[in-house]
C-alpha cells in the first residue's frame, strides 16, 4: 500500500512538472534568443554610443542652416527620422531626416544570425541635398564606409557596430510601423 500510495504520488508530482513546463519555458528576451529576427520590425535611432569611453549622445535634430532645433519638416515629424524598417528577409527602408532612404529594391540588407554581420545597401532618395543634425554620419555608418557593421538584437533594442565595434548605433523598437516613402 505504501509503495502505491509513493508511486501514485510521484506520478502526480512528475504530472504537474511536466505540464507546468509551458508556462514556465518562455524567451526572456536574452541575447541567447535565437528565435528573434530584424524581419518585420523598426526602430528609431536614440543614440550615437561610444563604447570604449562609455559615452553616449542622442542624435540631433538641429538645422544647421538656422541652428534651431525642428520638430518637423517638410510635413515630416522628428519621430519620423533616424528610423530604419526591415519589411521582411531582404528589404529595408526608412528615413535619415527628411531624406528616405531605400524602399523597393533601392533597399536591401543580409542579416547573418549566426555571426551577426549586417550588410545594408540602399539608395537615398533625396529631398534636399544636404541632412542636417547627424544625417550625414548616420547616413555615412549605414552605407557601410566603415565595412564592418555588426549587431545586436534585443526584443526592444538593436545595436549597430561600426568603427570597428567601438562605437555602436543605439535603436529602440517602434511598436507602430510608419510608412516611410
Amino acid at each position: 500500500m505504501k509503495k502505491k500510495c509513493f508511486l501514485l504520488s510521484m506520478i502526480t508530482v512528475l504530472v504537474f512538472a511536466i505540464t507546468g513546463c509551458d508556462t514556465l519555458v518562455e524567451p526572456n528576451g536574452d541575447e541567447n534568443n535565437t528565435t528573434l529576427t530584424l524581419a518585420g520590425t523598426s526602430w528609431k535611432l536614440t543614440a550615437f554610443v561610444d563604447a570604449e569611453n562609455n559615452t553616449s549622445r542622442e542624435p540631433s535634430y538641429i538645422d544647421t542652416l538656422n541652428g534651431v532645433e525642428i520638430d518637423s519638416l517638410f510635413g515630416i515629424a522628428k519621430d519620423s527620422m533616424y528610423t530604419l524598417t526591415f519589411e521582411n528577409d531582404s528589404i529595408m527602408s526608412g528615413r535619415i531626416n527628411y531624406n528616405q532612404i531605400g524602399g523597393g529594391q533601392f533597399g536591401l540588407y543580409f542579416a547573418d544570425y549566426d555571426t551577426n554581420n549586417l550588410l545594408l545597401r540602399f539608395v537615398i532618395q533625396t529631398m534636399m541635398c544636404c541632412d542636417f543634425g547627424d544625417g550625414l554620419l548616420y547616413a555615412n555608418i549605414l552605407t557601410g564606409i566603415d565595412k564592418s557593421l555588426h549587431f545586436e538584437l534585443y526584443p526592444q533594442v538593436l545595436h549597430i557596430f561600426y568603427n570597428d565595434g567601438k562605437e555602436y548605433l543605439k535603436f529602440n523598437k517602434i511598436e507602430e510601423v510608419c510608412n516611410v516613402y
